[in-house]
């Protein structure tokens, strides 16, 4: 009986999510083009700003927070830079406009 209602709760879960979130949103398209630029872009990231935090014998959970909030706003920085620079869009998996 377990494996049976851990079975239909998968199968109740999966109904749930095609009813209530098999939505297009609208940033989707936005989202999906960043994904690249941010690929391409986050381990350098990660690297040089441990290597700070490494040589400046921060905590362990200060210096999580602050390589997360370092990734996440430098990966933005890089996305919304590189795409209104026309001739840089191509170098970082963009379209041309």
């Amino acid at each position: 009986m377990r494996q049976v209602q851990g079975w239909a709760t998968i199968v109740a879960l999966l109904g749930i999510a095609d009813r209530y979130w098999n939505r297009d949103h609208a940033r989707r398209a936005m989202l999906a083009e960043a994904v690249f630029p941010f690929y391409i872009v986050h381990q350098t990231i990660i690297v040089v700003v441990g290597w700070y935090l490494l040589g400046a014998g921060v905590a362990a959970l200060p210096s999580f927070l602050i390589l997360l909030a370092a990734t996440v706003t430098g990966c933005w920085l890089f996305y919304w830079i590189g795409r209104s620079i026309g001739w840089l869009r191509p170098l970082i998996g963009l379209q041309r406009i």
